[in-house]
């Protein structure tokens, strides 16, 4: 059996007992000097998380999709009063008025002409914004209407797949927004490669980047871990949760998602079924704990009795 105290950077440390297994390391401290030594431990509570990633967006320039909307209105309209027109003038000439055969056939051409330059610019539409906001170019209401009247803006999103419905994101004063899916984009953002999408936002000034906030799936529920408590071993990480009264164990992290604030790593989230309840953690002194176990190990294959 072996049975030995170390001494590590000033701390007393009680005998450490048998490793409990290959991938659980067991490290057992004194309580007074070792906590003093810089071990700090916090226990968990349970909370919901929502998975989510960050896309980069942009606010639109609106002047060329409104340009075009108003061309499609406008053409519209003249397509409308020309197939009026073409059947009031074919609705006289089979009632034997006083209208030519040439006048029918001018009055044709110039419902035909009309159709034709609406597939030309719906074709436009479709190529330069995909076929969603193209379809809603002309409409009285919808997203493009809230950005012709100055109360709405259109982001384009770079994203890779599964655009979610809504997303989060904060103006240039830090405000929180909310934004709307609308369609897939006809080509990529510009300086990126791949596709994209438009979301409906507050109104907002053209070229004001933007962080998004995508939702991934369902909420769950689990237990959020400081960055400062993570070990990170060849191929995986984990932390040092106290099993007993000042021993701690190191228990490898299973599906461990980072959470990032503003770009700094923050913490992970692991889910409830990968650690015990409310786990109590060291969050502080974690590389110590794990110096402790390296130097037991190091130690316990010279001294047998």
């Amino acid at each position: 059996m072996i049975r030995r105290v170390l001494v590590l950077a000033g701390l007393a440390l009680l005998p450490l007992p048998a490793l409990a297994g290959p991938t659980d390391p067991v490290a057992v401290i004194a309580s007074g000097p070792a906590l003093a030594g810089g071990v700090r431990i916090a226990t968990l509570a349970l909370t919901r998380f929502q998975p989510a990633r960050v896309a980069d967006g942009v606010v639109t320039d609106p002047t060329g999709l409104l340009t075009l909307r108003a061309e499609l209105i406008d053409a519209g309209i003249r397509a409308h009063l020309a197939a009026a027109e073409l059947a009031r003038t074919r609705q006289l000439f089979r009632a034997g008025q006083n209208v030519s055969a040439a006048s029918l056939q001018q009055a044709k051409a110039a419902d035909a002409l009309a159709t034709a330059r609406c597939q030309a610019l719906a074709a436009q539409a479709i190529a330069r914004f995909g076929p969603v906001l193209a379809g809603m170019m002309a409409r009285s209401t919808g997203p493009v209407a809230a950005l012709a009247v100055g109360k709405a803006s259109l982001v384009a999103v770079a994203l890779t797949a599964s655009p979610p419905s809504r997303a989060t994101a904060r103006d240039a004063a830090g405000a929180p927004i909310t934004l709307t899916f609308i369609g897939a984009m006809a080509h990529a953002p510009a300086g990126r490669i791949g596709p994209g999408a438009y979301y409906r936002a507050p109104l907002l000034p053209a070229g004001e980047p933007l962080a998004l906030r995508l939702d991934q799936g369902g909420a769950h529920r689990g237990y959020l871990i400081p960055a400062s408590a993570i070990i990170y071993r060849p191929g995986r990480r984990a932390i040092f949760i106290e099993t007993a009264p000042h021993r701690f164990t190191l228990t490898a992290l299973r599906g461990a998602v980072p959470v990032r604030a503003e770009g700094t790593l923050r913490s992970y989230f692991v889910r409830r079924t990968h650690l015990p309840p409310h786990p109590t953690v060291a969050i502080a002194g974690a590389g110590l704990l794990l110096s402790i176990i390296a130097s037991h190990e190091g130690k316990a294959g010279g001294r047998t009795r």
